[in-house]
């Protein structure tokens, strides 16, 4: 166990969960794996493999999300190659046994691409809300995710201009539910 993940787990995972979310004080207090973490310690016990669990749980679940993205922006070979890639790359490997909130970051991040990517296609206001979600979801786990949302939501607006001339304003009306979400969410979250 490392000292990051040691003081996160003392520090917030073992004590008032009221505790745990509302105090920031140590950056290791990546808060929703926080709670996470205290939830799966609560259910399989303190062990090495509860406290990683939930980071290890969202570094397998970005990865037929990661496939998809890839496989919408080109094919089904560049997405192989591309999972492939993912998959053994060391960065990501470490993220995924460490118990640390960066792989629900990453998580978060590639599921915000997808829906980015499904909104600009089908303009579908339940991928914008659920955009604004996943973002606020992706800040509460760590706030490095902001410039990640940021790009998000740039990469959504320019698609959008770009490609559409007729429909653009009711898809800036979405995209713009999507960022008023994720701000009010991030905001009441923290």
């Amino acid at each position: 166990i490392t000292p990051e993940e040691a003081i996160a787990y003392m520090a917030f995972a073992t004590g008032d969960l009221g505790d745990a979310i509302s105090n920031y004080a140590l950056p290791s207090n990546h808060v929703f794996h926080t709670v996470l973490m205290r939830w799966s310690t609560g259910l399989f016990g303190m062990n090495m493999i509860a406290m990683r669990l939930p980071a290890l749980l969202a570094s397998v679940l970005v990865l037929p999300l990661f496939y998809l993205l890839v496989r919408s922006l080109f094919n089904r070979y560049i997405a192989l190659m591309a999972l492939a890639m993912a998959c053994a790359f060391p960065p990501m490997i470490e993220l995924s046994a460490l118990a640390t909130g960066y792989s629900i970051t990453w998580l978060c991040w590639i599921a915000a691409l997808v829906l980015g990517r499904h909104l600009v296609r089908e303009n579908n206001l339940v991928s914008a809300v659920l955009l604004g979600i996943v973002c606020a979801f992706g800040m509460w786990a760590v706030p490095s995710m902001l410039p990640m949302a940021l790009m998000v939501f740039l990469w959504v607006m320019f698609s959008v201009l770009t490609k559409y001339e007729r429909s653009v304003g009711e898809r800036m009306g979405r995209l713009g539910l999507a960022v008023v979400l994720f701000t009010v969410l991030t905001v009441l979250l923290y």
